[in-house]
């Protein structure tokens, strides 16, 4: 890791924790420990099994795409990757981006896999999560103001709202260029000024990702079922963590909220796209806002977004032991390369 990426990761995270502390002294502890007063203790095994399942399907759909393609590997030892390289996302300024690279070279180093056909399965995987992540955005986004007569202000919404529309405009492009069967490469290209030779002319970096849009193209299309399918195990993914956020304020309030469900998970994939590490104090903020907009009360939004957050802090603590095992066995897998040229 670089000096500056370093330095922004650390400025970041002060930032992060600065609202966190600011959002939950605010409310207060005695108000935060009152909105769990009725939480059972069973409700966080429901909670946590759940959050089991969202990480099988992840990793099945990545397995699926490596089948796709032709490489047939073993669940587990593609579930250490995923894991490892949730680990890493959810540790970056951003919380969805950010172990791609990991997993590209893990996949490379590891299996019997070309770079071009692990860095597109990466891909592949990230945008089949995209699908159904920003239309959920959205709906959730838009339920909130339906249910509480108003949006709210402030620079969670500003920052997110910029960072989502961002990113829904690339994938809208993807998905137009890719199912009119042209290069949606060539059209990023053009907006960094540049061409195919001079992507090319970059090195290897330039030439893998020549290779990689080959086994991408050939993934999506309208008249391709492989990416249905995909699509529709990231609905399923996405189905999952609805019903744990359902669940969760079941929990929390002892009855059933549907809309209101919708609303909070918009709301957490927003404060997801927000530049702090492990959503630190964006999650908080942006719950609370919900939860206070839809009269539950600031407290529960507040209790609600600390299970979240502690299911996922225990997930990313299994990835980075997760992450210490693998690169272990990298070490190891390039040391005998090194031998084996010596050798030779």
């Amino acid at each position: 890791m670089s000096l500056k990426k370093i330095i922004i990761f650390l400025i970041t995270l002060a930032i992060g924790l600065a609202v966190f502390s600011l959002a939950t002294s605010k409310v207060g502890a005695e108000e935060i420990i009152k909105a769990f007063s009725i939480f059972p203790s069973w409700g966080i095994v429901v909670i946590l099994l759940l959050t089991v399942l969202i990480s099988v399907v992840g990793t099945w759909r990545l397995k699926f795409i490596l089948e796709v393609q032709g490489n047939k590997l073993p669940f587990l030892k593609l579930f250490e990757v995923w894991i490892a390289g949730f680990a890493i996302s959810y540790l970056t300024p951003i919380a969805i981006l950010g172990g791609e690279v990991f997993m590209i070279y893990a996949l490379r180093r590891s299996y019997p896999i070309s770079w071009e056909k692990s860095a597109s399965a990466v891909f592949i995987h990230k945008v089949l999560d995209a699908t159904i992540f920003f239309p959920f955005l959205i709906l959730g986004i838009f339920t909130f103001p339906v249910l509480s007569g108003f949006f709210p202000k402030g620079g969670i919404i500003i920052v997110g709202g910029v960072v989502a529309g961002i990113l829904i405009t690339l994938l809208a492009v993807f998905y137009i260029k890719s199912f009119r069967e042209e290069s949606t490469l060539d059209w990023f290209l053009k907006i960094f000024r540049m061409n195919r030779k001079k992507l090319e002319e970059r090195g290897e970096g330039g030439r893998l990702v020549l290779l990689a849009e080959k086994e991408i193209v050939s993934f999506f299309g309208v008249r391709k079922k492989e990416m249905w399918q995909g699509i529709g195990l990231s609905l399923l993914k996405y189905i999952l963590i609805i019903a744990r956020i359902f669940l969760l304020i079941f929990f929390l309030k002892g009855s059933f909220h549907v809309l209101e469900s919708i609303a909070a998970y918009g709301f957490f994939n927003l404060a997801i796209l927000v530049p702090v590490p492990a959503m630190l104090g964006s999650l908080e903020v942006a719950e609370g806002l919900v939860f206070e907009g839809m009269s539950f009360g600031a407290n529960v939004g507040l209790a609600f977004s600390l299970v979240l957050r502690s299911m996922d802090t225990l997930f990313c603590i299994i990835g980075l032991v997760l992450l210490v095992k693998v690169g272990i066995r990298l070490i190891k897998i390039r040391f005998l390369e090194i031998v084996d040229t010596f050798s030779k």
